[in-house]
């Protein structure tokens, strides 16, 4: 009649090893192989890994800051030469940053400059306006908006960048910004 068929279930006990992160507090990330050999060439340079580093900021001008959490740290014992592998995140450094802090990085950034009349901000500002209304016959309207949005600049500033360059955006956009 019916048979029945019996299964037989081995249970089979496999030694794995562990796996290791080099950073205990990183989870296990995939490497690409371009990082995988970047990482043998750098251990045969005689760089060595520095342990403990939880988060590199990287802070430029014009308020950016560059985050990295949970790098992989390497130094050369040889020089002062760092190299970090990791995700970086674009902050902006006036939002992370209390008001307080806010003030003071303004204090010292205009503590440089030499002390001006209180009036003369008014007159900036009617400058700017009087700027703003500047000139665009000769500059196209799309060229003086790509400018304004790359480069983060007031439409009189981009209209005198594009005219400064001959309407080269590019070169608009690059004076704009290396500042």
């Amino acid at each position: 009649m019916a048979e029945e068929q019996k299964t037989v279930v081995e249970q089979v006990v496999e030694d794995v090893p562990e796996q290791t992160s080099v950073n205990p507090s990183a989870p296990q990330k995939q490497q690409s192989v371009a990082e995988k050999k970047a990482r043998k060439v750098m251990q045969k340079k005689g760089f060595e890994q520095v342990t403990g580093i939880t988060n590199i900021s990287v802070i430029r001008k014009r308020s950016a800051m560059f985050s990295i959490y949970s790098p992989d740290v390497y130094k050369n014992a040889g020089s002062d030469t760092w190299i970090v592998f990791g995700e970086a995140r674009v902050d902006n450094l006036n939002r992370s940053m209390n008001p307080g802090a806010q003030s003071a990085m303004r204090a010292a950034a205009g503590a440089g400059a030499s002390a001006a009349p209180v009036a003369a901000p008014a007159a900036a500002v009617t400058e700017v306006k009087a700027a703003d209304e500047a000139d665009e016959a000769g500059v196209a309207s799309q060229d003086i908006e790509l400018v304004v949005a790359q480069a983060g600049c007031t439409r009189a500033e981009a209209v005198k960048a594009l005219k400064d360059s001959s309407n080269d955006v590019v070169n608009a956009i690059m004076e704009l910004t290396m500042k």
